[in-house]
C-alpha cells in the first residue's frame, strides 16, 4: 500500500521547512524550494517501496531536491537578500530564543551543502546509520563531517 500524499506531507512538513531554512537565502528561494520539494515528493511517492521509514525517504527526496536546487541557483550566480526572522521561527518552538535560532540557521547556511544536510539530520535526532543511508555516504564520513561542522558552528556562533 502506497502512502497517502497529504498525510505524509502533514506528518513531515517540518522537515521541508527546516531544510528550506538551511538551503535558501531569500524568501523567494524558500518558497521555490518548498514547492519543488512538494512536487518531487508527489512525483516520487508512487515509487516508495517501504524499504526504509517514510520519514527517511522524505529526507532523501528533500535533501536531493535541496542539493539540486542549490546547484541550479549557484549556476545563475544571483545576489541574495536575507530572510527575515519570521522564516526561522519554528511553529513548535515559539518560546525559543529567536535571535539565537536565527544565528544558528545563518551559521548552518554557511556550511557546505552536504554538511548542512548532516547537521539538519543530526538536529532531527537521526542516527549516524540513518544519516548515512539518507545521504549515501559511510557512517564514518557522517561522524567526521558532523564533528567538523559542530566545531565550525561553535566558532561562528561566538
Amino acid at each position: 500500500m502506497k502512502p497517502d500524499f497529504e498525510k505524509t506531507i502533514s506528518e513531515n512538513v517540518g522537515v521541508l521547512h527546516k531544510l528550506c531554512r538551511v538551503y535558501t537565502n531569500s524568501r523567494h528561494e524558500y518558497e521555490e524550494l518548498f514547492q519543488e520539494m512538494l512536487v518531487q515528493i508527489w512525483l516520487s511517492i508512487k515509487n516508495f517501496r517501504g524499504d526504509a521509514k517514510i520519514s527517511t525517504w522524505i529526507y532523501q527526496v528533500c535533501i536531493n531536491t535541496s542539493l539540486s536546487f542549490r546547484s541550479k541557483v549557484g549556476r545563475h550566480n544571483k545576489r541574495f537578500e536575507s530572510l527575515d526572522g519570521k522564516a526561522f521561527v519554528l511553529p513548535t518552538q515559539e518560546n525559543a530564543d529567536t535571535g539565537q535560532l536565527q544565528q544558528l540557521y545563518s551559521a548552518i547556511r554557511e556550511l557546505k551543502p552536504i554538511d548542512r544536510a548532516i547537521v539538519s539530520l543530526f538536529l532531527e535526532d537521526k542516527s549516524y546509520e540513518e544519516t548515512a543511508q539518507i545521504l549515501g555516504i559511510s557512517k564514518t564520513n557522517v561522524a567526521t563531517r558532523l564533528n567538523r561542522s559542530k566545531k565550525q558552528l561553535v566558532e561562528k556562533m561566538r
